[in-house]
């Protein structure tokens, strides 16, 4: 492997991709001019990183890679037989050639500089929505390693299985790559029975629970009470009693729906953005520090989305 920069900056490679390809880096994109285009430097490897690679004019996901603490350059090749960037690393002998031809392509269309595509707003708005991903643990939580290739995932309605975008489960076998498995999240309508809740993370959240804790949920007398016991219990279960893990975890899953287009990342994210909306104002003060992190990370987030998008009735 070619060593990263000793100033804390690494290169992400992506070969044989051609010429109208789109590349995206942390939210922004880029259309290739050229068809001998190498990847883009300079990358700081104390940030997360989204590296994502698209068809023609914007249009369908090739490959997407989540990098972070690369103590190497990232470089990974396309492979026309699946149409897709491979998740396996180039043979030794390429990429040590092409560590000796780097420093002289700095200045050149085929290595990009990274603040050709990100521009200085688009790095403070990325370091935004990213914040709480790398300073928490919700990568190793979610067993996420650096370049790891990502697969956009959905899940069936009655069923626990996060499955890749697909239409037959048979296929998921042989899919390149791996996708990001969410836990169930309870979501409490305060004007229905917790076990007459339609709600799938509910649901399947229920269903996991021993029999000790159901009771214990059963002896609550509001649903606003069983809404706060709930933000407890999925924050000591799912989040290590990290309130950092859990904003961590509304970042990471935000960011995969937002540039992966990712369904099982959309419909955890809402289910926790519903969860956490229901507690009540004695529930909210017990975890002050981690609702005064919510506003700002919620506020990024929300101002990315088509007006209309998010309505009551969508979240919960």
């Amino acid at each position: 492997m070619s060593a990263a920069n000793s100033d804390h900056t690494f290169c992400a490679c992506l070969l044989d991709l051609k010429k109208e390809a789109i590349v995206g880096v942390d939210g922004q994109s880029i259309a290739l001019k050229t068809d001998d285009f190498i990847g883009v430097h300079n990358l700081d490897n104390r940030e997360f990183h989204l590296l994502i690679a698209k068809g023609q004019s914007n249009s369908t996901l090739i490959s997407a890679f989540a990098l972070f603490q690369e103590d190497t350059n990232f470089v990974r090749r396309y492979d026309p037989q699946t149409e897709e960037i491979s998740s396996l690393p180039i043979d030794p002998l390429t990429e040590d050639n092409l560590s000796r031809q780097i420093p002289g392509l700095t200045s050149t269309s085929r290595l990009l500089e990274y603040s050709q595509i990100v521009s200085d707003s688009g790095v403070q708005n990325w370091k935004m929505q990213t914040k709480h991903i790398l300073s928490s643990n919700i990568l190793r939580v979610r067993g996420i390693t650096s370049g790891e290739k990502l697969i956009p995932g959905s899940y069936e309605q009655d069923d626990d299985n996060i499955l890749p975008n697909s239409s037959s489960r048979d296929g998921n076998a042989n899919q390149d790559g791996r996708y990001v498995v969410y836990p169930p999240i309870p979501v409490v309508d305060s004007s229905l029975s917790i076990w007459k809740s339609r709600h799938t993370g509910t649901k399947r959240y229920l269903h996991k629970l021993s029999p000790t804790e159901r009771t214990s949920l059963f002896t609550n007398d509001s649903a606003t009470m069983i809404a706060n016991r709930l933000f407890q219990d999925v924050l000591q279960k799912y989040y290590e009693k990290s309130w950092e893990t859990m904003l961590g975890d509304l970042q990471l899953s935000y960011t995969f729906f937002l540039y992966l287009n990712c369904f099982s990342s959309l419909e955890h994210w809402k289910d926790m953005v519903a969860m956490i909306c229901l507690v009540d104002a004695k529930g909210i003060r017990n975890q002050a520090e981690f609702y005064r992190g919510l506003i700002p990370v919620l506020h990024s987030q929300i101002s990315t989305i088509d007006q209309g998008f998010l309505e009551v009735g969508q979240c919960l």
